[in-house]
Parts: C-alpha cells; structure tokens; sequence
C-alpha cells in the first residue's frame, strides 16, 4: 500500500490505466494500419499510372501520395475502365 489509497482504490487506478492503455494501444495500431494501408495503395496507384502513361511528374507522384484512400479507389477506377488520359483519372 502506498499510504495515500486503499488497495481496492489502487486497483481501480491500475485497471483503469490498462484500459486506457489497451484503448489508446489499439486506436494507435488502427490509425497506422489504415495509414500504411493508403500508402500501399497509393503506391500501387503510382506504379499502374506509370505503367500506363509513362513517368509521372513530380507533381502527379506527390497528390497520389497525399490522397485519401477515397480518392485513390476512384482513380484506380478509372484507370480499370480505360480511362485514355492521366487528366481524365485524376479530373475529380
């Protein structure tokens, strides 16, 4: 006992600092999922662009990169039903 809480009040603490830890724990594992997860996409995007149209500008490379898992899924659409230009996927 560390003389300021009763052992019950130390157990609340320790269980409520666990649950907080496993809840912070798995929104942090979540978060870096859903993120590695876009990049990966991102990624795939870019190689399928390039394989398509040639090299990419560094601008084109950069907004794939930074776009959100939405944006990415409509542009992969777009190329997947033959889109004939980089303009037309990206025009959203």
């Amino acid at each position: 006992m560390d003389g300021q809480n009763p052992p019950a009040a130390q157990e609340t603490l320790a269980t409520t600092a666990e649950q907080l830890y496993v809840k912070g724990y798995a929104e942090g594992y979540a978060k870096g999922y859903a993120e590695g997860l876009t990049e990966t996409q991102a990624s795939l995007l870019t190689y399928m662009l390039a394989g398509e149209f040639g090299a990419l500008d560094n601008n084109t490379r950069r907004r794939v990169a930074h776009a959100t898992r939405e944006q990415i899924w409509l542009w992969a659409s777009k190329l997947a039903q033959g889109a004939k230009t980089l303009d037309d996927i990206l025009a959203s």
